[in-house]
């Protein structure tokens, strides 16, 4: 992993800044350094009084306004990363405070351009429980993490998520102050959905120990690979509209097979009609490949007569 700090841009990054009140504007910005700026005087315009944000925002379909972000919860993009309705009273808010802690007190170690790039942060197991806040906060982290790999997983994804949506708002409204803009609008910052990828985890599963019980389990196995298929997309996520309210829920896709929710999220909904977004960005797609891996033995662990084994 490359550990220099490259600056507080992001490769991909956008940012949209818009005013409610009459001559509002718009702009959008890719960068990489501080030093490199977007020319906002392009993109910025005067609008005349007759024109209001309403009428401005009218010409979008909904399917084009969505975005990863929920101005009600305080967490950036929670849909990208849970089905559920954010409560409050959540017992998943505990461990994202303790993971975006962990994150903002490392982010040295990081490649932001990185992450956004490829959609994924590595990171170091050992260096996680040996972190004081992260321990006292989720005292059994390799429980939790091999128990709860969904969850805890999204939740990591969610606090990196989190740390690079701020650093980009931070970035926006200085860009903001640099070229005399007026800062009492409001800044909407879409990032992409981060997967969390844990290395050097402990302990290492044998693979003859590898049974049914392990099932929906995080474990770490040591191998030769023999084998792998060929990279195919898979959808783990769906974007769904609700016919009668208009509430986007991202519903979780098991095995990429498609399927419909139930019903609304929404207490006071409930409805039971739904329409698929697939170019939401609540939509998740991912890279997919089937790995055979075959198990590593030393001279005096050769069994006489058994090839070693083998698992997908």
């Amino acid at each position: 992993m490359n550990r220099e700090y490259r600056g507080r841009g992001f490769g991909r990054g956008r940012f949209q800044s818009w005013k409610r009140g009459k001559g509002g504007g718009n702009f959008s910005g890719k960068w990489r350094e501080r030093g490199h700026r977007p020319d906002l005087s392009k993109t910025t315009g005067k609008h005349t009084s007759e024109q209001t944000p309403q009428s401005l925002l009218s010409t979008k379909t909904p399917q084009s306004m969505q975005s990863t972000l929920d101005q009600l919860i305080p967490y950036k993009g929670w849909k990208l990363y849970f089905s559920e309705v954010y409560s409050d009273s959540s017992p998943l808010i505990e461990k994202i405070q303790a993971f975006e802690k962990f994150f903002t007190r490392h982010i040295y170690l990081y490649d932001k351009d990185e992450i956004e790039r490829k959609g994924s942060i590595l990171v170091d197991f050992k260096e996680l429980i040996k972190d004081d806040e992260v321990t006292n906060l989720i005292p059994d982290t390799a429980n939790e993490l091999r128990d709860a790999p969904e969850k805890t997983l999204a939740c990591m994804g969610l606090a990196i998520h989190q740390v690079l949506t701020k650093d980009l708002e931070r970035h926006a409204a200085e860009l903001q102050a640099q070229e005399g803009l007026s800062s009492d609008g409001e800044t909407m910052v879409n990032v992409p959905h981060i997967h969390a990828r844990v290395y050097n985890y402990e302990p290492l599963t044998q693979l003859k120990n590898v049974r049914a019980n392990y099932y929906g389990k995080y474990i770490a196995l040591r191998g030769t690979v023999v084998r792998v298929s060929n990279i195919k997309p898979l959808c783990t996520k769906m974007a769904f509209l609700c016919a009668a309210c208009g509430e986007v829920q991202s519903f979780p896709l098991p095995d990429g097979k498609y399927s419909l929710p139930t019903k609304c999220p929404v207490p006071a909904c409930r409805g039971r009609s739904f329409t698929a977004l697939r170019s939401s960005p609540l939509t998740v797609t991912m890279d997919w490949q089937s790995i055979k891996i075959q198990e590593l033995m030393s001279d005096d662990q050769r069994e006489a007569g058994r090839i070693p084994r083998t698992i997908e």
